[in-house]
């Protein structure tokens, strides 16, 4: 009779460990065995983790598997954010290369426009020269 109330006591623990998924005799749960295995594969590789696929698939009701999912959500987020942000910084590295270009462009066009200025003042004062001169011509003509 003991032993049957001994193994019916330690079945009703053990039933209850599993269900609230704490191993108070073995160590941590399987569940959190797969979230720690998770977190150091994420460490070392671009990607989700296989351990969270596996915790999510084994145990889904588990609160791990919930912050393994919230994890990779994250992760696939982020991932889709710094591929944004890359095709953002060629974009703004192909605008800042026009924008040179067109600067320098512009600080052609500003040369040119001072030396055209400065053969238009030229020209101006060879006309006025050339009026005076065609002014005399008239004055000394019988």
């Amino acid at each position: 009779m003991p032993k049957f109330i001994f193994a019916t006591c330690l079945s009703f623990i053990l039933t209850g460990c599993v269900s609230t998924g704490t191993w108070p005799l073995w160590g941590p749960s399987p569940a959190e065995t797969l979230f720690t295995a998770g977190l150091e594969e994420w460490r070392g590789k671009d990607g989700d983790p296989d351990a969270f696929e596996e915790l999510m698939n084994q145990h889904p009701d588990s609160p791990f598997a919930a912050a393994a999912e919230a994890l990779v959500d994250c992760g696939i987020t982020s991932d889709k954010y710094r591929e944004q942000n890359a095709r953002m910084a060629e974009r703004l590295q192909a605008l800042e290369q026009r924008h040179a270009w067109t600067r320098q462009e512009l600080e052609n066009e500003r040369q040119l426009n001072s030396e055209l200025t400065g053969r238009l003042q030229e020209l101006e004062t060879n006309l006025e020269k050339f009026k005076q001169i065609l002014i005399e011509t008239e004055q000394y003509s019988p």
